[in-house]
């Protein structure tokens, strides 16, 4: 009777550490999944942002040399 209410008990433990260490892992995996997504979205946002500046200084760039135009075709009165 002893040697079997050993092996329950065994088996307890076993299966109780199993949950846990499945339990911990999926814990760990989704802590490592959000942070790969939080980084992808500012890795997103950083290349979004980058195309807006790049976009801003042509527009920028084009309007200037609009005014630029507009500014010689005007006649300097004195």
């Amino acid at each position: 009777m002893d040697q079997g209410l050993v092996s329950i008990t065994t088996n307890i433990v076993s299966v109780a550490g199993a949950l846990a260490a499945v339990w911990i892992g999926s814990r760990f995996g989704r802590s490592n999944d959000r942070r790969k997504k939080i980084r992808d979205s500012l890795e997103e946002i950083y290349k979004l942002s980058n195309q807006v500046n790049i976009w801003l200084h042509v527009n920028l760039r084009y309007l200037y040399k609009e005014i630029d135009k507009e500014d010689d075709a005007i006649p300097n009165v004195v």
